[in-house]
């Protein structure tokens, strides 16, 4: 018994030192802030006007209140609390960050080796979810996918606890768990659906009990989702901001969105920029999967034989295993309806398919456990086994270290460096209230002042003529603001990256005649002359 408690506690203690080294690259990445963009703006408006009493949402240059209905609540949520307090938003998101890589790491590589009892796989898939590039770049970020892969995953261990022990508190806390992924992005159903499907199909209950864990489980866990959904479409007719529609043309995506979905997750696959095998990147992956199930479904016939007491689908690490690989086939699919078939649709890259990596990287890893526990006297299983992890981690490694270069020196996005320290928008939150505002960057804007100018947009290209000496002459709604008191807010590094070796000359012609009424080194505030305050 000592010595159990001896491994346990060696077990645990280990964990906790790579769930702290998460913690700490994290916090090593983010020295100016988790870097943030457009949606990070909504996000931060959003929560301020919460606090202030004028909704869930924020306000259209006209003066319109928009409300937050592209994106889930609960990010918004969260960041009101430090706007209530009177901290900084940016540095509440970046020690939620810190904070939620760490549990994750924790949650997920003590998951395994309880169901497991494999410390080997929980050390292999902690290493690498810790060094997973595609992971790092989303707990730098001041976006809701930490808190979505946070919630999302503690559903799915507590769904597996409610699957091996039948106690009705992890079957709770699974349904609060998978309504707080759900409340963060909607695509959050995807662990509503895999929960559920997994009650129906690796419970050993009666069919009876499972038809009614999944039905209370689905209802308690989409309500607060479905309440909010509810009471966002009696304002804009829509479902999360969107329309959905199956139609030809949404069919037509389909091979397309496959096709993006492989090329991706190729870029999870370690040196696959080699070469070295003349494959479609797609084409590996199916061969890499194909291979994985293979050695999987061998695994398992082997246990199977092995064990005369327990079926081996019903063991704990075998529920664990299928409950990961019902979400990344769950969550591939809900994006592909949404990409399919939604007016939005959603962008594919690396970050948008990074939550369904977790669970990608623990099924493989768990495939290698099983095949070290089919085979246990065998030498060179688990050597191969350990060589494939290290290499996945040199690689993984690499990547996330010229990932986060850019992250430890100055930042990217609106929280580096040069806005951080800048003066201008001290510059514009001194202007009159009511001042409208126009800018090449609105949402840059938005997240430091709260107020949402006019965008510039292709009158960045105007161009003096006789009809119209200066900006501001025309008769756009740009150039009309603009004569009547609007102020622009011109940001010279956006300009640059717009109009590139034409920079000088365009600014010249942009702002002649214009009274300056400030002039920094990244940004310009500028008046029409009969206007200037």
């Amino acid at each position: 018994m000592g010595k159990i408690r001896h491994i346990e506690g060696l077990a645990v203690g280990m964990i906790a030192l790579l769930s702290l080294g998460g913690c700490v690259l994290i916090w090593l990445s983010t020295p100016w802030g988790p870097w943030a963009f457009s949606d990070s703006a909504g996000y931060v408006s959003t929560a301020r006007n919460f606090v202030l009493g004028n909704g869930f949402g924020y306000f259209y240059p006209s003066g319109r209140f928009q409300l937050l209905s592209v994106h889930a609540p609960l990010y918004p949520l969260l960041l009101s609390v430090p706007v209530f307090m009177g901290w900084e938003p940016v540095d509440f998101a970046r020690w939620l960050d810190i904070l939620l890589f760490g549990l994750t790491i924790f949650w997920l590589a003590g998951a395994f080796y309880v169901f497991t009892r494999s410390l080997w796989g929980a050390l292999a898939g902690g290493i690498l979810v810790l060094l997973a590039p595609s992971l790092v770049n989303d707990f730098t970020s001041m976006m809701t996918e930490p808190v979505f892969i946070f919630c999302g995953y503690a559903g799915l261990i507590f769904g597996t606890y409610y699957l091996i022990s039948n106690r009705r508190g992890y079957l709770l806390l699974a349904a609060l768990f998978s309504s707080f992924a759900c409340l963060s992005r909607y695509i959050g159903v995807a662990f509503i659906m895999t929960i559920g499907l997994s009650l129906l199909l690796l419970s050993s209950q009666p069919w009876k009990r499972r038809i009614g864990d999944a039905a209370a489980y689905g209802l308690l866990s989409s309500l607060p989702v479905a309440v909010f959904l509810l009471w966002e479409n009696l304002q804009n007719s829509s479902i999360g901001g969107r329309l959905f529609r199956i139609d030809a043309a949404g069919i037509a995506r389909i091979e397309p969105y496959l096709r993006k979905v492989l090329e991706t997750v190729a870029r999870w696959v370690p040196f696959y920029d080699l070469g070295a095998v003349q494959l479609h990147p797609g084409d590996r992956v199916l061969a890499l999967a194909a291979g994985g199930l293979t050695l999987t479904a061998l695994a398992f016939w082997k246990l199977r034989s092995l064990s005369d007491r327990q079926p081996v689908f019903t063991l704990p690490a075998a529920r664990w295993l299928f409950m990961l690989i019902f979400f990344v086939v769950s969550y591939l699919l809900s994006l592909g309806v949404s990409y399919c078939f939604s007016s939005l649709k959603p962008t594919m890259d690396g970050r948008m398919l990074s939550p369904a990596l977790p669970a990608a990287i623990f099924a493989v890893v768990g495939a290698l456990t099983f095949t070290r526990q089919a085979w246990p006297a065998s030498r060179w299983i688990p050597y191969a086994g350990t060589a494939a992890v290290l290499v996945c981690a040199a690689f993984y490694g690499m990547k996330t270290a010229v990932l986060i270069q850019p992250y430890t020196t100055d930042g990217i996005g609106f929280t580096s460096r040069v806005w951080r320290q800048s003066q201008a928008f001290a510059a514009l939150r001194s202007l009159p209230p009511g001042t409208l505002l126009i800018s090449n960057d609105p949402d840059l804007v938005l997240f430091y002042t709260d107020r949402y100018p006019l965008n510039l947009a292709e009158d960045i290209y105007w161009q003096s003529s006789p009809q119209a000496r200066l900006f501001g002459d025309g008769n756009g709604e740009i150039q009309t603001a603009f004569r009547q008191g609007a102020a622009l807010a011109l940001f010279f590094p956006q300009m640059r990256a717009e109009v590139g070796d034409q920079m000088q000359a365009r600014l010249q012609d942009l702002t002649q005649g214009m009274q300056t009424a400030y002039l920094g080194p990244e940004m310009g505030l500028y008046f029409y002359p009969s206007t200037f305050p």
